[in-house]
């Protein structure tokens, strides 16, 4: 009976084992998979950054077009008449952006002009033109 006792336990001492390591495996297995599940959130979050990064540079390539045949791409105005983008702060052009398109200063056409922008769009193009001095060619 000693050597059945002592086979019954190494029987169950290796059931346990065995268990205790598939558990283990399962876990790994499961950890890994809410690892590799994270991974593809964060790919697919970064794809749709990157993608919206995209459309907001198509866009601004768009807005910026718009404002180039009177204030240049660069800023400057193309004759005397456009007053310079080019040397002002951030700030400054998007509040005057705002101010022509709430008609809190009066122009009919910068009223109409700032019209198809937004706040967002403002707010990138005053970015974009704070960018350039005057000194700069």
């Amino acid at each position: 009976m000693v050597n059945n006792k002592r086979i019954f336990s190494l029987c169950a001492l290796l059931w346990l084992t065995g268990q205790s390591q598939a558990s283990q495996l399962s876990m790994d297995v499961i950890e890994q998979s809410v690892v590799d599940k994270r991974l593809e959130q964060g790919l697919a979050f970064a794809e749709q950054e990157l993608k919206a990064e995209r459309l907001a540079q198509q866009k601004l390539k768009q807005n910026v077009a718009y404002c180039t045949p009177c204030h240049g791409g660069n800023g400057k105005g193309a004759l005397a008449i456009y007053p310079d983008l080019a040397g002002h702060d951030q700030d400054y052009l998007f509040e005057q952006m705002q101010n022509y398109k709430y008609r809190r200063l009066k122009n009919d056409i910068k009223q109409t002009m700032m019209v198809r922008f937004n706040d967002e769009d403002m707010l990138a193009l005053a970015e974009y033109f704070a960018g350039f001095s005057l000194e700069q060619e």
